[in-house]
């Protein structure tokens, strides 16, 4: 098994892995802040959205059923994680969303943002904006990455507005890699360079 020349591997500061473990908190304004989900936030309203086809209908969790102690492995999962910061979305402490930033690759410090608001009465308020906006910020200088991608189902025109307003731009297309509803559909990629 070869080993890894360290001068070359990005690392998450420990401060903010130590911080994870408390369950931190990045504040965005007075009613709305991002804040590491535990097993313990997993609630029936959570379960429930993993489980609505309208609001997963776009992602790959629409194929499966979702019970409570497979949404708090997963969530327990990404806790224990070096790589992965899976953020709470929660507006006057009532938990709206997910936010996740990873895996962190961390041979070319750049990572894989993606979200979800699943409770539909926060839908199009600009939670998601905000929320990738300060995640972006975390990302690019707290934690120094360099570049973050996303992607999203062609049809997905709500994820392509709130990405192209957080200045993520289009690199490419890989066509026909969904089946959505009988129909191929193209799996667009946007990314982010923190020098954009």
């Amino acid at each position: 098994m070869p080993t890894y020349n360290q001068t070359n591997i990005f690392e998450v500061p420990q401060v903010f892995l130590d911080m994870k473990a408390q369950s931190f908190t990045l504040q965005i304004d007075d009613n709305f802040s991002l804040r590491i989900l535990t097993s313990e936030d997993v609630s029936d309203a959570y379960v429930r959205w993993m489980n609505d086809y309208e609001i997963v209908q776009y992602t790959e969790q629409r194929f499966y059923k979702h019970t409570a102690e497979d949404v708090k492995k997963f969530v327990s999962e990404k806790l224990a994680s070096n790589t992965d910061f899976l953020f709470g979305m929660y507006y006057d402490d009532t938990h709206v969303g997910n936010i996740k930033l990873g895996p962190i690759d961390i041979f070319h410090g750049a990572a894989d943002v993606s979200f979800i608001i699943g409770d539909k009465r926060f839908w199009g308020k600009g939670l998601a904006v905000k929320a990738i906006q300060r995640v972006i910020q975390f990302a690019f200088i707290d934690l120094k990455l360099k570049r973050l991608a996303a992607g999203y189902y062609i049809v997905n025109t709500g994820s392509k507005k709130v990405l192209e307003k957080c200045g993520f731009k289009f690199e490419g297309e890989q066509r026909g890699r969904f089946l959505f509803e009988n129909v191929r559909m193209s799996h667009v990629f946007v990314g982010l360079v923190n020098e954009d």
